[in-house]
C-alpha cells in the first residue's frame, strides 16, 4: 500500500550507542524511494501551470524536470518519518524523544541511504528481588529538584519560532548542503535539502556547528570535514570532504510561561 513499507522495501542495521542511543543504518529501494517521487510528482503535476498549459495539463517528465529538486525534497519529507516508525514498530522500540537523521544521500543507483540516531528507554534485567524485604524511607523533596522538574515540563512544551538573527547554540536550523566536486561546483545529485538541525546537543560534526552558528538565514558557506577512520559510513570513514551549505531559516526555542495555564 501506498506509504507503507514492505520488508523488501527497506534494509536497515541497527548498532547498539552509549547513552541508550540506537544507531540506525538505512538503505530504501530503488523502487520504493522512486515510487515515492513519483507520487509527490503526481500530485506536483495537478497543481503546477507552466506557460503553455492549462493547470494540471503539463507534461509529466517537463515537470520533472522543472521542478526536480522540490520533487526529491518533498520525497524526502514523506519517506524519513515512515521509515521511522515502520522500525520503530518492527523492531520494537521505546523512543525517547525524536530521532535525528543524518548522511541522508541518493545513490547513484537510485538507492536512498541515511542513517538515524534514537534515544530509547533503557532495559534492566532485574534477578533475586522477589521477597525482598525494605524498610520505607521518607523521601525530602526540595527546591532545587521541583525546579528542575518544572523545567523539564518546560522544555517539553517550548515551541519554535524563526527569527532574523545569527544562529546560537539551542536554536534550530534548516539547511541545504551538498559535496563539493572537482569542478569546485555542489554535487547537485548528492544534495539534501531542508535539513533540520538542533545546534549544542552533539548531533552535527563539530566542525559543521562551528560554521553554522553566527550566521544568519540566507548565508552561504564551505565547510571541509575530516570524517575518523571509525566513522559509521563506510563511504566516509576516513575522507576529508568540503560541503558547501545553505541556512535557509533560524528557529528559536520559545518556553512557555510559567502561569495558570501552563499549571493546567
Amino acid at each position: 500500500m501506498e506509504g507503507t513499507f514492505e520488508e523488501r522495501d527497506i534494509n536497515i542495521t541497527i548498532t547498539d550507542d552509549k547513552n541508550c542511543r540506537k544507531v540506525v543504518t538505512v538503505e530504501i529501494t530503488q523502487e520504493r524511494y522512486g515510487s515515492e517521487k513519483e507520487r509527490v510528482l503526481r500530485d506536483l503535476v495537478k497543481e503546477v501551470t507552466l506557460p503553455g498549459f492549462r493547470k494540471g495539463k503539463a507534461p509529466a517528465e517537463i515537470v520533472r524536470q522543472r521542478f526536480d529538486e522540490t520533487i526529491r525534497s518533498e520525497a524526502l519529507k514523506n519517506i524519513l518519518p515512515r521509515a521511522y516508525g515502520h522500525i520503530v514498530e518492527k523492531e520494537r522500540l521505546e523512543p525517547i524523544g525524536d530521532p535525528v537523521f543524518s548522511d541522508v544521500k541518493e545513490e547513484e543507483a537510485g538507492r536512498l541511504t541515511f542513517r538515524m540516531d534514537i534515544e530509547v528507554v533503557p532495559r534492566f534485567e532485574l534477578e533475586g528481588y522477589a521477597g525482598v524485604k525494605i524498610d520505607a524511607e521518607t523521601v525530602e523533596v526540595r527546591g532545587d529538584e521541583v525546579d528542575d522538574v518544572v523545567k523539564n515540563l518546560q522544555e517539553r512544551q517550548a515551541d519554535y519560532a524563526a527569527v532574523d538573527r545569527p544562529a546560537v547554540s539551542g536554536d534550530i536550523v534548516t539547511l541545504d548542503y551538498a559535496p563539493v566536486g572537482l569542478d569546485d561546483l555542489p554535487n547537485e545529485k548528492k544534495k539534501v535539502s531542508d535539513y533540520p538541525a538542533e545546534l549544542g546537543t552533539g548531533h552535527l560534526i563539530p566542525e559543521f556547528e562551528k560554521a553554522i552558528t553566527g550566521n544568519t538565514a540566507g548565508f552561504t558557506g564551505r565547510v571541509e570535514i575530516a570524517y575518523p577512520e571509525e566513522y559509521g559510513s563506510a563511504e566516509l570513514a576516513g575522507r576529508r570532504v568540503l560541503y558547501q551549505f545553505t541556512i535557509k531559516e533560524v528557529k528559536e526555542k520559545r518556553l512557555p510561561a510559567l502561569d495558570d495555564e501552563f499549571a493546567r
